[in-house]
């Protein structure tokens, strides 16, 4: 449950710093652990669940 909290967390804190005008690219972490655990739901590689 950590995991969704900082995921969340994260979430808010790109999303208040991202400029609309801008063309730059935005880096967003996910926890590994977010990973797993829709590898176990949705049986895939990592390439195709991201």
């Amino acid at each position: 449950m950590d995991d969704y909290w900082e995921l969340l967390r994260n979430f808010e804190v790109k999303k208040r710093t991202i400029d609309a005008d801008s063309d730059e690219l935005v880096t967003y972490k996910v926890p590994f652990k977010m990973l797993e655990f829709v590898l176990e739901l949705k049986p895939a590689t990592l390439k195709q669940v991201i």
